[in-house]
């Protein structure tokens, strides 16, 4: 005894448009995760401009750099002025780590000296306690 199998034109068809169909979802899913990762490393290069490229921090930088942040800061306004921009940036994106926007990996590959220094210094500790920088601190201790 034979089993015959009859498929009509339109079973064929509809085969063919599921398939179709599967393979349209899969392309489309990876044009979304391209798409994506290309507007994250878009959104990352900001921060990093925003940070290095542009002279609104570079003062800041460079006293944390010379490890002279509170002999140069502590009784000057338009430093601490500066530090406090400087420290927002950072409670910014401790925010963003915070909300899972950025992970701690993208944190750190962009901002892990300067993150460093914050940590080391016992000026900023007490500052960041005293000023309510409270994400930042939390970052701080996961670095």
């Amino acid at each position: 005894m034979e089993a015959r199998v009859q498929i009509s034109l339109f079973q064929i068809l509809q085969i063919i448009f599921w398939l179709l169909s599967l393979v349209g979802i899969v392309i489309a899913w990876r044009t979304f995760r391209q798409n994506a990762r290309i507007r994250r490393a878009e959104w990352l290069r900001s921060l990093f401009e925003k940070f290095y490229e542009t002279d609104h921090y570079r003062q800041i930088r460079s006293i944390m750099d010379n490890g002279r942040i509170e002999s140069e800061v502590a009784g000057n306004e338009q430093l601490d002025d500066k530090l406090v921009d400087y420290l927002n940036f950072f409670e910014f994106i401790a925010s963003l780590w915070k909300l899972k926007q950025l992970s701690l990996q993208e944190v750190l590959l962009l901002f892990d000296y300067w993150l460093g220094l914050i940590k080391g210094s016992n000026y900023l500790d007490a500052y960041l306690k005293k000023y309510g920088f409270e994400n930042l601190a939390l970052l701080l201790t996961r670095i």
